[in-house]
C-alpha cells in the first residue's frame, strides 16, 4: 500500500507508481483522480476519495455532494473529472537500484454534475458525472 499524501493528482500518481514499482520489482502504472465542482471552489478535487471523512461510503459521499449542491442552479454546477496517470520503472541503460518516473499525463473531462444519482454501478463520483457531449454517466456500460 502507498499512502496518498500528495497535494495534487500528479504527486499522488507518482508516489503510487514509484512505490508499487519498488514493492514489486516491475514497471507500475498508477493513477489519481477526482471530481472538481465549480460551485465548490474546485472541491472535492484531490480529496474526492476522502470527501466528508474517510469512514463514508461512496454512496454517502455522493449524498453529501448532492446536498451541498442542492441550492445551486444547474448553470453553477460545472465540473471536471480529472485523472493523472504515472508510469515508473527502470531505464534499460541504467544500473538503478530504485525505479524512476518514466512519464506522467494529466487529462480532464468537463461536464455538469447532476442533481441526482443516475446510476447504481461505478464508484466514487462516477454515478453523478456526465461528460459534455454524452448522455450517460462514466459508470454506464456501453
Amino acid at each position: 500500500m502507498v499512502d496518498e499524501v500528495g497535494r495534487t493528482y500528479e504527486e499522488n500518481a507518482v508516489l503510487k507508481s514509484l512505490g508499487y514499482a519498488k514493492q514489486t520489482g516491475v514497471y507500475a502504472l498508477a493513477d489519481d483522480s477526482g471530481l472538481e465542482v465549480d460551485a465548490l471552489g474546485g472541491g472535492p478535487g484531490v480529496y474526492s476519495a476522502r470527501f466528508g471523512g474517510e469512514s463514508l461510503s461512496d454512496h454517502d459521499r455522493i449524498q453529501r455532494l448532492l446536498a451541498e449542491l442542492s441550492e445551486q442552479p444547474r448553470t453553477e454546477r460545472g465540473a471536471r473529472f480529472v485523472c493523472c496517470m504515472a508510469l515508473a520503472g527502470w531505464q534499460l541503460t541504467e544500473e538503478a537500484e530504485a525505479p524512476q518516473l518514466l512519464t506522467s499525463s494529466k487529462q480532464n473531462a468537463k461536464g455538469p454534475s447532476l442533481h441526482r444519482r443516475e446510476e447504481r454501478n461505478g464508484f466514487g463520483f462516477d454515478p453523478v458525472f456526465v461528460p459534455n457531449g454524452y448522455i450517460a454517466t462514466f459508470c454506464r456500460a456501453t
